[in-house]
């Protein structure tokens, strides 16, 4: 009967211990995501600025030529 019991509470502190794993991996991935997430949207940003940064250099350049042709 006392091996039963004991048997019970290794099997219980097993799957306590699963759960434990399960949730830290979780957490690992939901880390990771935030992080990608945040690095992608600054990427996007800069992507944008510079962009917007060629497209007035592209319109200064062309305001230039005719002011002086």
């Amino acid at each position: 009967m006392q091996l039963t019991h004991q048997l019970a509470e290794k099997a219980a502190e097993v799957e306590k211990l699963k759960a434990s794993i399960q949730a830290s991996e979780q957490s690992k991935q939901l880390t990771v995501i935030e992080a990608t997430t945040r690095v992608e949207k600054d990427r996007d940003r800069l992507k944008a600025d510079l962009e917007l940064a060629e497209a007035q250099k592209t319109l200064g350049e062309k305001a230039l030529q005719e002011k002086y042709e």
